[in-house]
């Protein structure tokens, strides 16, 4: 599997900013490979997201790359995934996707997946379990099914850690 995850300055699909990403290559005999970037969105974290996530404006001033930069390392594992057939996993893919669309536009970019001649499947452990699990009361975020399927979380709101257990709910799933 290729899991998949993006932190970003809101929720907002069409103003949200990406401030770090991670793609991780799971599940196969090899070590995990995780590739993850810090991103300087070029407008002001907001204080909400920022206790969500805990990266700051200082930070992404000093260590973030520019959103380009960060687009050209993420993408090319995530098409390589789909043209080779390989499982591409993200915890509420619908917005990671769709924020990356709108990061490539930004940019002048056409959009990703115009390019594609093959169809895009997405594994996304929130919508089956919510298929799954249709009358399971409480929270549907991703620490609450980590916790419902056994799955571990190293870090809430990282996007690496949040990469892997979207990857590990989606296998126990």
């Amino acid at each position: 599997m290729l899991a998949f995850d993006l932190e970003t300055t809101g929720t907002d699909l069409e103003q949200a900013r990406i401030v770090a990403g991670t793609v991780a290559h799971v599940g196969t005999l090899e070590p995990t490979q995780i590739t993850s970037v810090l991103v300087n969105p070029g407008v002001e974290i907001p204080a909400e997201a920022t206790a969500v996530h805990g990266i700051t404006n200082e930070r992404v001033q000093t260590e973030g790359i520019d959103p380009w930069a960060a687009i050209e390392i993420l993408l090319p594992p995530i098409l390589d995934a789909i043209r080779g057939g390989l499982a591409l996993v993200a915890f509420n893919a619908r917005f990671d996707f769709t924020v990356l669309d709108r990061e490539i536009r930004r940019h002048g970019e056409r959009s990703w997946a115009e390019d594609l001649l093959h169809p895009i499947g997405v594994v996304d452990p929130f919508v089956i379990d919510k298929h799954l699990e249709r009358y399971r009361k409480g929270s549907r975020k991703l620490e609450a099914l980590c916790a419902h399927y056994g799955a571990k979380l190293d870090e809430a709101h990282d996007a690496s850690s949040d990469a892997l257990a979207a990857a590990r709910v989606a296998w126990r799933i």
